[in-house]
């Protein structure tokens, strides 16, 4: 297990000075991840050429987690999302395309930072 600080809340300072809200870290101020953590972002089409697990990080991805979802997986995937875990190409698309609308989908899909798990 490797970790990281949490960009998404640790902005305000040094590390203990994280949201408590955060729904990145759960105001922990680190997050964990498997494997080795890549910092270099890519484009969409790169990460989905990799053939390789991906993950985005776009400021819209934030709060997709907050609705009330009947299916399951559905909500195991907008879970894994909003988390900035690694999945691959299929369940990021499906998450995307169920919990956005097209013109957020395509702000995610051109300027979002794509991450290869490597």
């Amino acid at each position: 297990m490797s970790r990281k600080v949490c960009e998404f809340c640790e902005g305000y300072g040094k590390l203990g000075f994280q949201q408590e809200t955060c729904c990145y870290c759960d105001g922990k101020g680190f997050i964990e991840s498997e494997g080795e953590i890549n910092d270099k972002s890519v484009d969409f089409i790169t990460a989905i050429k990799s053939g390789k697990n991906i993950k985005v990080e776009h400021k819209y991805i934030k709060n997709l987690g907050s609705c009330n979802l009947e299916d399951i997986v559905m909500e195991d995937m907008v879970k894994a999302l909003n988390n900035g875990d690694y999945m691959n190409s299929n369940e990021i698309l499906c998450a995307l395309g169920w919990m956005t609308s097209s013109s957020m989908f395509n702000e995610i899909m051109l300027n979002g930072k794509w991450y290869i798990k490597e």
